[in-house]
């Protein structure tokens, strides 16, 4: 898959992801740069929480990196097999 599709496929799981939790331009900001501290202070205190948890858990991240939702919507970004 090329940059473009990737970043065509990128912006719509942004934009899918903003339309569930509103138009917040934190969160906006931060899924655009990938930056995390924007992404949580956009989130509801509560989703925040649970993110910040499950990201400092080793075990549950991989868990939920190779969980087949995780493995369709990287696969949605980058295209291809992720084979690591």
């Amino acid at each position: 898959m090329n940059n473009q599709n990737s970043n065509i496929n990128s912006q719509k799981i942004i934009n899918e992801i903003l339309k569930k939790n509103g138009a917040n331009k934190n969160l906006k900001n931060g899924l655009e740069n990938g930056n995390i501290e924007e992404i949580l202070a956009g989130l509801e205190p509560d989703q925040a929480a649970k993110l910040k948890n499950l990201l400092s858990n080793p075990t549950a991240t991989e868990a939920l990196l190779n969980s087949p939702q995780a493995k369709a919507l990287l696969k949605a970004l980058f295209g291809g097999n992720n084979n690591g």
